[in-house]
């Protein structure tokens, strides 16, 4: 059939035939009908086969459909489950908070309470102790306030020792250190009375205690209304609180604040009705305590070297004695001057606490200098500049302190010790200095910088020649210590050149001294006392009770400034010359007078005698 199907005359149109025609045309057709059931064919099986295949898949996605239900109730499950399993997730992480907050509120009730339990246990072996002392205590105070009131200070003090007495031989225990003034009263009842314009000293705390205490109204004679103004200041509650609460904060009473936060925890913990660890109020008040106190501590550390410094200055002047026999000051000498320097000008314009710092310092070494110093001989007032340097340095902890030098000027240097050992080891070559220059040389052999000072004299022999016959060696003391990187300080200088001139040139050691101090400090510190404002004195330093006492020097008297003074400021002038015993009388009969009137008058004498000063000193402060 191939050949007339490629035959291109076998067409419907091309066949002459009618009969033909219609003949090829219907076998033309059945050929192609046949030749699309061959094609068919195929399609029909395959659809068949789909048709089994999708038969078949149906019913496999009816078990899956089956199996989705039943894994979509189970994840349904799973999710109940699982939010299940949060939950208990979420308790479990509550249950973990809590407890390690427990956890956490025993180590910060110890932690906290460490410092506390060390304060708790001197208290507890204190009290343990003022239990012991409670009856001699209570005895010699209740005595006190009993008889003494109707005394001076003087005679209260006497009183007071014999009780003591009188108490040992009954056998009581009592503190031998008892402290009245402490004993009967408090921090806090001191500072309002002086916030009521108390003044600050022994004889007033002891009447304003005696005030307080008193079962019967006392007598109080007050010729000077001090005790009245201060009774009339005690009732305003109010106005009284507002000004001791800024009175505090300007003094900075720290322990007060302690103490009233130590008596916080203590409430908060007898206050505590449940468990300590279970109260958040009690660790608070801990939390709080710690920090407070931390703070305390910061601020008064920031004046730690500034109270060491007084410290330090206050047992000076009372070794100054050993100087001199007029050379006494009393502590009170030193807290005047401490309250002056709290009222320098330049610290009402300074807000900085560091600044303001400084400038308390540098005022109280100045100050101390300048009121010291004008009643020294002019030969100790270096020796007193170089003590207060000496302080000045020790209270900055980050500065050398230069005891080696200091040791070795004062004669207590272990180098100093060995002067034997030194002398044998002096080398020759040495000619131009003598032999005390030498032994004095070889003592400075053990400071740091000095370990090869021979052989520096050596190199330097025709300048160190030179400069021993100068007239002013201080101002140009050759370098005989070591300074390879010169980093040495301007005050490591001037101390490395005093050495040398004190081996060397010792007849010009004031001098050289008197460089360091003003390196130290600044060149005006050594010129405060080159002129005695006498007025200035009698007006702002010296109280009326207090005698001023003028020692002149031979060929001179010092009572024409007396006389100045007294024509300065209209004010009578009593001049009495003792040296026999009428002298003596005129001047009992002159100071009872002037201590009966108010007129401010003055008493001059020529000439004091050691042995009336004690009772007149009495009569001053009567």
């Amino acid at each position: 059939m191939e050949k007339y199907i490629q035959n291109p005359d076998w067409e419907f149109e091309k066949v002459p035939s009618v009969a033909c025609g219609p003949m090829v045309k219907w076998a033309r057709a059945q050929l192609l009908y046949s030749t699309m059931l061959h094609k068919v064919e195929p399609l029909r099986n395959e659809l068949k086969r789909l048709e089994k295949e999708a038969a078949k898949k149906t019913e496999e996605g009816k078990v899956v459909d089956v199996k989705i239900t039943e894994l979509e109730e189970s994840i349904g499950k799973y999710k109940e489950e699982y939010a299940q399993l949060i939950g208990q997730a979420e308790n479990i992480k509550q249950d973990l908070s809590s407890v390690q907050e427990k956890v956490n509120r025993p180590t910060q009730l110890l932690s906290s309470l460490r410092p506390e339990r060390d304060r708790w246990s001197s208290g507890s072996a204190g009290f343990s102790q003022q239990m012991d002392s409670l009856v001699g205590d209570a005895l010699l105070s209740s005595a006190f306030l009993a008889y003494a009131e109707y005394y001076d200070q003087m005679i209260r003090d006497e009183i007071f020792q014999k009780w003591f007495n009188h108490v040992v031989n009954a056998g009581l225990h009592f503190r031998h250190d008892l402290a009245r003034i402490e004993y009967l009263s408090t921090v806090d009842d001191r500072l309002q009375w002086q916030l009521n314009s108390l003044p600050v000293d022994d004889l007033c705390t002891e009447n304003a205690i005696m005030l307080h205490r008193f079962k019967r109204y006392p007598l109080i004679i007050d010729r000077s209304g001090q005790a009245v103004e201060y009774i009339m200041k005690q009732p305003e509650r109010p106005d009284v609180d507002k000004k001791r609460n800024d009175l505090l904060k300007l003094q900075g009473e720290f322990a007060v604040r302690l103490r009233h936060l130590e008596k916080a925890l203590l409430a908060a913990l007898n206050e505590s009705k449940v468990k300590i660890l279970d109260d958040n109020s009690v660790i608070e008040t801990l939390e709080r305590l710690k920090n407070e106190a931390a703070e305390v501590d910061a601020v008064s550390a920031q004046y730690q070297r500034l109270a060491t410094a007084c410290s330090h200055v206050y047992h000076t002047l009372q070794q100054l004695n050993e100087i001199h026999f007029l050379y006494h000051y009393s502590l009170n000498f030193l807290v005047e001057i401490f309250t002056y320097v709290l009222k320098t000008p330049e610290l009402s314009s300074t807000i900085d606490y560091a600044k303001r710092l400084r400038i308390i310092t540098t005022s109280l070494f100045k100050t101390v200098f300048r009121r010291v110093s004008r009643g020294m001989l002019h030969t100790d007032k270096v020796l007193l500049a170089l003590l207060l340097m000496r302080i000045h340095i020790r209270s900055n902890p980050a500065a050398p302190a230069y005891e080696q030098h200091f040791d070795l000027l004062l004669g207590r240097s272990d180098v100093v010790t060995k002067t034997v050992e030194s002398e044998s080891v002096i080398p020759s070559g040495l000619d131009f200095l003598s032999m005390d220059n030498k032994k004095a040389i070889s003592k400075t052999a053990k400071l740091n910088g000095f370990e090869n000072v021979f052989a520096q004299l050596k190199s330097n022999a025709a300048a160190v020649t030179s400069w021993l016959t100068h007239d002013n060696p201080e101002s140009n003391v050759p370098v005989i210590w070591e300074d390879t990187d010169n980093k040495l300080t301007p005050l490591c200088i001037a101390m490395n050149s005093m050495i040398v001139v004190h081996a060397l040139r010792p007849d010009r050691l004031m001098a050289s001294a008197h460089r360091v101090v003003c390196t130290a400090f600044d060149d005006h510190f050594m010129q405060q006392d080159k002129v005695v404002d006498i007025l200035s004195i009698v007006d702002n330093e010296v109280a009326p009770s207090e005698p001023v006492l003028l020692r002149s020097a031979t060929g001179y008297d010092a009572s024409g400034k007396i006389e100045d003074l007294a024509v300065e400021t209209s004010r009578q002038l009593t001049s009495i010359a003792i040296g026999s015993a009428e002298g003596f009388i005129q001047a009992d009969s002159a100071l009872a007078a002037a201590t009966k009137s108010d007129d401010g008058s003055f008493s001059r004498t020529f000439i004091w005698l050691p042995a009336g000063l004690p009772n007149w000193r009495k009569d001053f402060i009567r």
